[in-house]
């Protein structure tokens, strides 16, 4: 059972590197798919994530913004998988290990990937969703080079 597997803490790598796999192609999609409307709530997101300054509150605003993204890729398979591996990485307080600094920081990547996505650039937004997993991640993609195949 895949909900078994992934709530394994021994399988963490595999699931950031599941997510790593997912979540640039799902900005891509985003960016060929979201409505103006969904641009509007991706934006209100960024900006209450502006506004704060503990790191709980921009982790509750940084997996509102990775959520809606997937949701607005208009993939549902897609989709489930990212409501999934996102519970489950929260689970094992992956994102915890985040300090406060790296949650500030990743404030300017996210409205990096938001403007790609709201420019329509799929290319831009699968870029910048990826070089901003590599940041947070980077201790989880060990051997993860050979996905970078373009």
């Amino acid at each position: 059972d895949l909900a078994l597997v992934m709530s394994d803490p021994e399988n963490v790598n595999a699931l950031v590197q599941t997510r790593y796999i997912l979540e640039p192609q799902m900005a891509a999609l985003a960016a060929c798919s979201a409505t103006a409307q969904e641009m509007d709530q991706l934006f209100t997101i960024l900006h209450a994530m502006e506004k704060d300054s503990d790191k709980h509150s921009l982790m509750t605003h940084g997996y509102l913004f990775h959520q809606a993204v997937a949701q607005f890729s208009h993939n549902q398979v897609l989709y489930g998988f990212f409501q999934s591996a996102a519970r489950q990485l929260r689970g094992l307080r992956v994102l915890d290990s985040l300090t406060l600094e790296i949650y500030l920081d990743g404030v300017q990547e996210h409205y990096a990937i938001a403007e790609a996505i709201a420019a329509k650039n799929p290319a831009l937004a699968k870029k910048r969703m990826q070089l901003h997993l590599e940041k947070d991640y980077s201790q989880y993609l060990h051997g993860v080079d050979i996905l970078n195949l373009e």
